[in-house]
């Protein structure tokens, strides 16, 4: 989902500061944007795994479902786990909840750029950000029916 904030800041960049894309968006940038989200995305893991490794485990240790996620695995778990599942809850929704966010802000910032009388270009900048767009919804409604559906 990081990686996917750098694609908006992006796609901000090249509608709204077409001129000054190549300085803003130079290959040091991306590749401290990539290496951003990879370091979020590790440290998120990291903090997931940490929640479960610790819990004792007793009977039948088989996930009854094909998406092997984190809150199927903590119901194998003997104690009770309500406080972690709040932690987990917490940690994945703070990171969820930031990312859209911040692309909802780069969207909104292009949507209210490309509105203005002086703009140019308004077919050219709105395909750009529609496709992108596209991707974004189809992520954003995987990632929050997904886990409901598996309940």
């Amino acid at each position: 989902m990081v990686l996917l904030v750098s694609m908006a800041y992006d796609r901000y960049v090249a509608i709204c500061k077409p001129l000054h894309y190549m300085t803003m968006m130079s290959r040091h940038t991306c590749i401290k944007l990539v290496l951003i989200s990879w370091v979020i995305g590790f440290l998120h893991s990291i903090s997931q795994i940490a929640f479960t490794v610790n819990l004792p485990y007793c009977g039948p240790n088989e996930v009854n479902s094909f998406h092997c996620d984190l809150p199927q695995v903590i119901k194998l778990a003997c104690m009770d786990t309500y406080i972690l599942g709040i932690l987990m809850i917490s940690d994945s929704g703070l990171i969820s909840v930031s990312c859209f966010l911040l692309v909802m802000i780069s969207y909104t910032t292009i949507l209210l750029s490309v509105q203005k009388p002086a703009a140019g270009g308004v077919v050219k900048a709105l395909s750009t950000w529609w496709t992108h767009h596209g991707g974004h919804s189809l992520l954003w409604a995987l990632h929050f029916h997904l886990p409901l559906a598996l309940q």
